[in-house]
């Protein structure tokens, strides 16, 4: 195993804070709504459209920030090998997030089909979209088996950053032999 950068630990739980906070906040509808037209409150445009926007509202750059800082941890994993095994990397990636993801996705269709009442009013449309999507098996096996390009906020929509991210481990070794 390669040198631990802690900065970069310490990014990574920066980007996974701001990414909580956004997606808590989404739940609002004048948050998750806000348009830039100046109807909004002071407070809420002081935080969707000042320098606050990076602790507040900045939950899709944050999980970019996130792939990268991951994909450069992977890959500094290839540098000084002599030998590498594509199963012993593809089964820890599928315990790393298909497992939690499958998990988190069967709890979530677990609990839409128990609690689903067609939304909360008072909440968000993005908060509400995961309670709202019609069944089928098609989408349920897409979810489970992450095939093809399917709704991942059906069922939980923070999950489409794990779909991204096992499929990109799954052709990572591929592109790091390209570029080594």
């Amino acid at each position: 195993m390669g040198k631990r950068y802690v900065e970069l630990d310490a990014l990574r739980g920066l980007a996974a804070l701001f990414v909580v906070i956004n997606h808590y906040l989404m739940i609002y509808p004048s948050f998750s709504e806000y348009r830039y037209d100046g109807d909004s409150s002071f407070l809420l445009s002081m935080v969707k459209e000042s320098p606050l926007r990076l602790l507040f509202s900045s939950g899709n750059e944050s999980v970019v920030l996130f792939f990268v800082l991951s994909g450069f941890v992977l890959a500094l994993s290839f540098y000084g090998r002599s030998s590498f095994r594509y199963e012993n990397y593809l089964v820890r990636r599928i315990c790393r997030i298909y497992l939690p993801y499958l998990f988190t996705v069967c709890v979530a269709v677990l609990c839409k089909v128990i609690f689903s009442q067609g939304g909360i009013s008072q909440l968000s449309h993005w908060f509400n979209n995961s309670w709202i999507t019609n069944e089928s098996p098609s989408l349920l096996l897409q979810h489970f088996f992450l095939i093809g390009t399917f709704n991942t906020d059906a069922y939980n929509n923070v999950i489409w950053s794990l779909v991204y991210e096992m499929r990109i481990s799954i052709i990572f070794p591929l592109l790091m032999i390209l570029l080594l």
